[in-house]
């Protein structure tokens, strides 16, 4: 099976809306502890809420656990780069 055959996969759970559990994670771009943004291979999560902890992040397995008090979870689609043309013409 070579690299292009193989399908992401991304895998969400929350608890109590206390833990929350995201798979699939390749960067955290910001956190504090109201808002958590991340990249994953189906594009950027933000993560919103009060008292927010990054528990554990494996980079091997692109697993992310976040405590806290969970408000809300956005998904946003990866934007694809306009091409420019010859000589950077639109």
């Amino acid at each position: 099976m070579n690299d292009e055959t193989v399908r992401a996969h991304q895998e969400i759970s929350l608890v109590d809306r206390a833990f929350l559990s995201i798979g699939g994670v390749e960067d955290v771009l910001s956190f504090d502890d109201t808002s958590i943004i991340l990249q994953s291979c189906f594009g950027s999560i933000a993560v919103d809420g009060a008292e927010l902890r990054i528990k554990s992040l494996s980079v091997e397995t692109g697993e992310l656990v976040i405590e806290g008090k969970i408000g809300g979870v956005l998904f946003f689609e990866p934007t694809e780069q306009k091409k420019k043309r010859f000589f950077g013409r639109k």
